[in-house]
């Protein structure tokens, strides 16, 4: 049967998980951040909920959140809310967004002038690089947190930590909602292996996962600790009808229908069983496991490795693993001590290896580049 596809993104839906953090991944341009934007800005002007238009309380702004500084320019920013219908969300009141010293206002263009009048303040600018600047400080007013772009193939070391810093820093005492955006980029993010989100690597698109993770708190009202659920939505959109016509090619897959973007890699020539399985090594880093053998030709006696995704780990008596082991077979890294690791080693340095599939190539190698001491 044909899956199903969208006009546009809706976020209601996810909205009516009532969850405190929600990740939003899928395909480029398909309304992700334009329903999180027009629903944050809808509350910060109303401070009225966007789904009931029940009264909201005292937090109502929002707070934009990028990794470097470099992209909370001024310009940058204010680009970032250009597509906001801002007349019709105000009742004419403004009709742009102004930044100024990191906070964000409704403004006013002056047609003479040509610049922006600032006038209600709706939010505040934050970078992941200067979590521990903003510990000493109160944002009491701010209620939905979007973090853009939360998806790429480069974090920063303690990402999730800083992250969290800045959620605890504005949510002292009372919730806030976290909204994550991400295009299908990769799926090695340590926001899924942090946070136990173990369903991510196979979620389908038009599904939102609910996770419930417990923490403990202390109440003030009672003076107790206490045990609250958090909930966290994983959303993995549906493909939109409405595609990019200047994409092609392997990009063209995740801007355009939500896949996990990969490269191209090369596959065996032959049948597996048509090669003789010489060694076997289980490689394990975070959630994902591959087999990486050794195989060799029949015919022309040639060595080659052949990777595929692990679904069961305990044909392999060697392993190589971040995981802490007493047994001698299983270790961090391969050494050239001893002669098949040696010989996969030389494999691997002049790229004699093939895969399962292209996707299972592109992670292969991320998680490579990305360890320390490689495998």
């Amino acid at each position: 049967m044909k899956e199903k596809l969208q006009e546009r993104y809706s976020i209601k839906e996810l909205l009516l998980r009532k969850a405190l953090y929600n990740l939003i991944l899928g395909q480029r341009s398909n309304g992700k951040s334009y329903q999180v934007k027009h629903m944050s800005l809808s509350e910060a002007y109303t401070g009225l909920d966007y789904i009931t238009h029940k009264p909201l309380g005292k937090r109502r702004f929002l707070a934009y959140i990028r990794r470097w500084k470099e992209e909370l320019k001024t310009g940058d920013v204010e680009s970032y809310f250009d597509d906001m219908p801002i007349s019709d969300i105000t009742n004419g009141d403004y009709d742009c967004v102004a930044v100024w010293r990191s906070d964000i206002f409704f403004a006013r263009l002056n047609k003479e002038t040509g610049k922006k009048e600032r006038g209600m303040k709706i939010g505040h600018c934050f970078c992941l690089t200067s979590a521990t600047h903003y510990k000493s400080l109160m944002f009491p007013d701010i209620l939905n947190l979007i973090f853009e772009e939360f998806l790429t193939d480069m974090y920063l070391p303690r990402e999730v930590e800083n992250l969290e810093s800045i959620v605890s820093t504005i949510a002292r005492t009372e919730e806030v909602h976290v909204y994550m955006i991400g295009n299908t980029i990769s799926r090695l993010c340590p926001y899924f292996r942090e946070w136990e989100l173990t369903n991510c690597l196979k979620q389908k698109p038009g599904t939102i996962d609910i996770y419930k993770k417990k923490t403990t708190a202390y109440d003030p009202n009672t003076s107790s600790w206490i045990n609250p659920i958090i909930l966290i939505a994983v959303e993995y959109c549906q493909q939109n009808i409405k595609t990019g016509i200047m994409s092609f090619g392997r990009a063209s897959r995740s801007i355009n229908g939500g896949e996990w973007e990969c490269d191209e890699q090369p596959h065996l020539p032959k049948k597996f069983n048509e090669y003789i399985l010489k060694y076997k090594i289980l490689f394990k880093s975070g959630d994902f496991a591959f087999m990486v053998t050794l195989l060799q030709d029949n015919e022309k006696r040639e060595l080659t490795l052949y990777c595929y995704p692990a679904s069961e780990t305990s044909s392999a008596r060697r392993v190589v693993s971040d995981d802490y082991s007493m047994d001698r077979f299983h270790t961090n890294h391969l050494t050239p001590l001893t002669k098949y690791d040696k010989i996969v080693i030389d494999l691997l340095n002049v790229g004699k290896i093939c895969f399962s599939d292209n996707l299972t190539g592109t992670e292969f190698y991320t998680l490579l580049n990305n360890r320390k001491g490689g495998f």
